[in-house]
């Protein structure tokens, strides 16, 4: 899981980010965004989508 802030706005860090996203999913790994305000202000909610998150998976 990665938590985006301002620091994830400009075109380069985007660009980084794609690049890690893709290179993360190649190693297997499954990627999910949540936003620095949804984990200051909805934590019980960005706890809910993991655990949704992780039972999706687990279906398939």
């Amino acid at each position: 899981m990665e938590v985006d802030g301002a620091t994830h706005s400009t075109d380069a860090e985007k660009a980084k980010d794609v690049a890690r996203e893709r290179f993360l999913r190649a190693e297997g790994y499954r990627v999910i965004r949540v936003q620095n305000a949804d984990v200051y202000e909805n934590l019980d909610g960005v706890c809910e989508y993991i655990l949704m998150m992780l039972e999706e998976r687990d279906t398939l």
